[in-house]
C-alpha cells in the first residue's frame, strides 16, 4: 500500500510542475471610465428624430446578411457556452447490450467444457463526475463566456457600422438634392443676366467680352447641374445597395433637402471618457478574457484529471434471467489519470496559449489606440466644421441683406435689373457654401459616434 501512495506522491509532483511564463503586457487604460463606461446606445439615430431615416437604418439591419451572420455567431457561441457549462454536471448514461456468442473450437475453453452457444445480456446506468480541482472546466467555461461576449460585441459593431454608413449616404443625398435646386436657381438668374447682357450688347451698351465672360459660366453652370444630377443617382444607388432594396423601393424614403436633426449640442468629452463601452474595445476585451481562461485550461492540464465513476443495472448469461432479481450488478470507483510524460506537449501547449493571450492584449491595445485617435480627428473635423458652418450662416445673412438693398435700390431706380441678379447669384453661392459645410459638420458627427461606437446613454 505504501509503494502505491509513494507512486502516486511521486507522480503528483512531477505532474505539478507548471514552467514559469514571461509577464503578459499591460492592456491600455481609456478615459475616467474605463473599469465602467457608461453603456452606448447602439441605436444612436432614434434620437436624430428624422422617421426617413429611422425607417431606412430599421429595414437595412432587419435585411442585412452581416448582421444575420454576427446574430448566428452569436447562437453557436451560445451553444457552445451552454455545452462547456454542461461539462461541470455529472454524467448520467443509458447502456444496453445484447449477444449471441458461438465459442471457437479450437479456444482455450470450447464445447463441451462450454456451452456451444450461448447469450449475454446487460441494462443499467453509468454515472460519473469529474472534480474541477484546477479549475479546467470552470475555465473553459470562462473562456465560451468571453467569446459568446465577444460576439455579441461584434454584433452591435456591425450595427454602428452599417447606421453610420446610411445616415451619411442619406444626409449626402439631402445635400445634393438641395444644391440642385440652388444651382437651377443660379442657372434661371444668370440666364435672365445674360438675356439682359445681350440687350445692352446689341445697343452698343456692353462689349462683347463680358457677354462671352457669362456664357462660359452659364456653360459651367450647365456642366455643374448634369454632374449634380448624376451624383444624386448614384446617391440614391449606394444608399438602396446599403439598405438592401431596388432604388425604386426607397424612392418615398429619401430626404427631400438637407436638414439633419442631429444633437450637435452632445458633450462630447463623455464620448472619450466612455470609450471603454465601445463594441470593437469591448470585443476585443472579451477575446483577452476568454484567452486568459485558455490560458488556465492549459495550466490545469499539468495537473491530474480525478473523477468517480459508478454503475448500477442488470446483467445475465441469457436474455431470459436478465430481469431476475439475481441479474443486479452495480460497481463504483475513482480513477486518476496523470500526464507524467506528456510535460513537454503540455508545455509548449502552455506556452502558445500565453502568445495568443499576449496577442490577444497587443490587438485590444491596438484597438484603443486605433479608437482614441479616430474619435479625436473626428472631433477636431467636427469643431472645424462647426466654425466654417456658422461663419458660412453668417455671410449668407450678409449675402440677404445686400441682396435686399440691391433689390431696394432697384425699384428706386438707381441701378439696373442686372445688378440684382448679380447680387442673388452671389446669396445662391452662399447658399451652397452652407449646405456644404453643414453637410461636413454632420458627417463628422456621424463619424464621431462611429468611432466612439454609440452615444452614451444618458446624454
Amino acid at each position: 500500500m505504501k509503494k502505491y501512495v509513494y507512486i502516486i506522491f511521486v507522480s503528483l509532483f512531477f505532474a505539478g510542475c507548471v514552467p514559469k511564463l514571461a509577464p503578459s503586457p499591460q492592456m491600455l487604460k481609456i478615459g475616467k471610465n474605463d473599469s465602467n463606461p457608461v453603456t452606448s446606445n447602439i441605436y444612436w439615430w432614434k434620437n436624430s428624430k428624422d422617421d426617413r431615416l429611422n425607417t431606412l437604418i430599421d429595414k437595412a439591419i432587419s435585411s442585412s446578411p452581416t448582421i444575420d451572420i454576427a446574430k448566428t455567431r452569436i447562437d453557436m457561441a451560445k451553444a457552445q457556452y451552454h455545452a462547456s457549462s454542461a461539462q461541470s454536471m455529472p454524467s448520467v448514461a443509458f447502456n444496453g447490450s445484447g449477444t449471441e456468442n458461438r465459442p471457437s473450437s479450437n479456444d482455450l475453453l470450447s464445447p463441451p467444457f462450454v456451452p456451444s452457444k450461448y447469450d449475454m445480456a446487460n441494462l443499467g446506468l453509468n454515472a460519473n463526475y469529474e472534480f474541477d480541482f484546477w479549475g479546467k472546466t470552470s475555465s473553459d467555461i470562462r473562456s465560451k463566456l468571453g467569446l459568446l461576449q465577444a460576439q455579441r460585441a461584434e454584433l452591435n459593431a456591425s450595427t454602428i457600422m452599417l447606421s453610420t454608413a446610411i445616415a451619411n449616404e442619406y444626409f449626402r443625398h439631402g445635400y445634393l438634392v438641395s444644391l440642385g435646386d440652388v444651382l437651377k436657381k443660379q442657372q434661371a438668374a444668370l440666364q435672365e443676366e445674360l438675356k439682359i447682357l445681350n440687350v445692352r450688347y446689341k445697343a452698343g451698351l456692353d462689349n462683347a467680352s463680358n457677354v462671352y465672360a457669362y456664357e462660359s459660366k452659364l456653360s459651367e453652370l450647365n456642366n455643374a447641374i448634369a454632374a449634380n444630377e448624376i451624383d444624386t443617382i448614384t446617391s440614391n444607388k449606394i444608399l438602396a445597395n446599403l439598405v438592401g432594396v431596388r432604388s425604386d423601393e426607397i424612392e418615398t424614403l429619401l430626404p427631400t433637402n438637407l436638414e439633419p436633426s442631429l444633437f450637435f449640442d452632445k458633450k462630447l468629452q463623455i464620448m472619450l471618457d466612455n470609450l471603454a463601452a465601445k463594441p470593437e474595445i469591448q470585443a476585443k476585451k472579451s477575446l483577452v478574457y476568454a484567452a486568459d481562461a485558455n490560458l488556465d485550461v492549459a495550466k490545469a492540464g499539468f495537473y491530474p484529471n480525478i473523477s468517480l465513476n459508478g454503475m448500477i443495472g442488470m446483467a445475465s448469461l441469457g436474455f431470459n434471467n436478465l430481469l431476475l432479481s439475481g441479474s443486479k450488478t452495480s460497481s463504483y470507483g475513482a480513477s486518476i489519470y496523470l500526464p507524467i510524460f506528456d510535460r513537454a506537449a503540455l508545455s509548449d501547449n502552455y506556452q502558445a496559449k500565453n502568445d495568443e493571450k499576449s496577442i490577444a492584449i497587443y490587438e485590444y491595445n491596438n484597438e484603443v489606440l486605433k479608437s482614441i485617435n479616430e474619435v479625436i480627428s473626428s472631433l477636431s473635423i467636427f469643431e472645424k466644421a462647426s466654425s466654417q458652418f456658422e461663419y458660412a450662416k453668417d455671410n449668407y445673412g450678409a449675402q440677404a441683406k445686400n441682396l435686399y438693398l440691391a433689390q431696394k435700390n432697384y425699384d428706386a431706380g438707381i441701378i439696373d435689373k442686372s445688378k440684382v441678379l448679380s447680387q442673388d447669384i452671389v446669396r445662391l453661392d452662399s447658399i451652397k457654401n452652407t449646405l456644404t459645410t453643414r453637410l461636413v459638420k454632420t458627417s463628422s458627427f456621424i463619424n464621431i459616434i462611429r468611432a466612439n461606437g454609440g452615444i452614451p446613454y444618458g446624454e
